[in-house]
Order: structure tokens, then sequence, then C-alpha cells
């Protein structure tokens, strides 16, 4: 069996758990419900998970698998394992499409985080312990953010 068929694989996989994806996930959900308040709500979560996880991962440096080398804080960042930025992006997109979306969609969700997640652990990229810190993360903001938005109609 070819195993460099499957990395091929788990590096797509991972490729949609990147920022802009997630991002234009959104934004297509928003086009699709007509409800726009989606994009402002899932950019508000994409922003802070991004910003947290990184201050996280400065933080509490934990290296990854595979350790990587790092000579400045941004690749310090990139080195850090803990939390999974991938696994709280697609993480969310999955709790977003529960709250605004509807069963069908949360359930392909589910399943796009749970291949993501994988794909994270394939890859040596990360360990199941910084995927349950991305779920974490990822659910803690999106509670937040849904409290603050109820406080706002037009978000919701």
């Amino acid at each position: 069996m070819n195993f460099k068929s499957f990395q091929g694989f788990w590096k797509i996989i991972t490729f949609f758990g990147s920022v802009g994806i997630v991002f234009l996930i959104f934004l297509l959900a928003a086009l699709a419900k007509n409800h726009y308040s989606i994009l402002l709500f899932s950019l508000a979560v994409l922003i802070l998970e991004d910003a947290i996880g990184s201050i996280i991962k400065l933080l509490f440096f934990k290296p990854r698998p595979i350790p990587q080398k790092f000579t400045n804080i941004i690749q310090k960042i990139d080195a850090g394992s803990f939390p999974s930025i991938h696994s709280a992006r697609s993480f969310s997109l999955f709790l977003i499409s529960c709250i605004f979306i509807g069963l069908p969609y949360c359930l392909m969700f589910a399943a796009f985080w749970i291949l993501i997640a994988l794909s994270r652990i394939y890859l040596n990229k990360h360990f199941w312990i910084d995927i349950l810190g991305g779920m974490l993360l990822s659910s803690s903001i999106v509670f937040l953010i849904y409290l603050i938005s109820s406080y706002f109609t037009f978000l919701i």
C-alpha cells in the first residue's frame, strides 16, 4: 500500500482548515441562507480564535510531535502545538452551522471537523490533547460571541 498517497490526501484535508477556506465556507453559507449576520458572527469567532490561540501558543509553548525550529515570534507560534487552531476553526464551523444553518449542514461539518482533526494527527502536526484544546477554545469563543450577540438582535 502506498502511504505517500494517503499523505497527499491528508494534506488536502488539512488545507480545508485554513482560515481563508473556512471564511469562504462561512461566506457561501451566509449568501446561501441570505443571513449576513452569520458572516459577521463567524468573522468575530475566527479573529478571536486565531488571536487567543496564538497567545496561548506563546505563553504555554508545547512543541509539535515533530518539533520545528524557530527564530522569531511568528515561527514560534507556528511551531507550537497547543491548541490546534485548524481544529478550532473547523469545530467553530460545525458549531455555527448547528446554530444558524440547520441539521444537514451541522452533520456535514461534523464530518468535516473530524477529517481535519484526523489530518492534523496523521501529519504529525498535533497530539490529541491539542485537538481537544482547539475544541475547547472554539466552544468558548462561539459561546461568548453568541452571548454578546444576543444583546444585539441584529447579529442573530
